[in-house]
């Protein structure tokens, strides 16, 4: 068996449920969630594990990442699973102001919603933003069955 050190992956799952999440978007909420492992749990031996494996392999501060197409009932199975996974360190990014447009006979039914934001018109639509959950992620020991299986039956993002 690998060194566990050498073995950790991090699989992030890309909600696939949200239609206004466009691959731009996608690439900046999976930013939002290496930035979060970084900041909020950088201190913990398994990140630093993972950051000093890419390291010794070559990689200048980064590791093995698999970007994974999700719903959100996907992200709440697969968190799930992992919870009690030795070694293991997860989170969910939530975009405190996800952007989306809408048709302008939708935004009277969306003005005064204490959970929407309408910030401004283009035109032909108008920008709202949003709580909204977009990415889950963990990083674990890939060649731990549990880990590993919560995330087999995602598809590639």
């Amino acid at each position: 068996m690998e060194d566990f050190k050498t073995n950790l992956y991090v699989y992030v799952l890309i909600r696939n449920d949200l239609p206004s999440l466009t691959p731009g978007k996608a690439a900046a909420q999976v930013h939002h969630a290496g930035v979060q492992m970084i900041s909020k749990y950088g201190h913990l031996p398994t990140v630093q594990n993972y950051v000093n494996s890419g390291k010794s392999d070559g990689a200048d501060h980064f590791s093995t990442t698999i970007t994974l197409s999700a719903t959100m009932q996907d992200i709440e199975t697969a968190m799930a699973r992992i919870k009690n996974v030795e070694n293991c360190v997860y989170d969910i990014v939530i975009d405190p102001a996800y952007p989306f447009l809408v048709d302008p006979e939708i935004t009277p039914f969306l003005t005064g919603n204490q959970d929407i934001e309408y910030v401004s018109s283009t035109g032909d639509k108008d920008l709202f933003t949003r709580n909204e959950l977009t990415v889950a992620w963990a990083l674990g020991d890939k060649g731990n069955p549990i880990f590993r299986s919560a995330f087999e039956n995602l598809k590639l993002y």
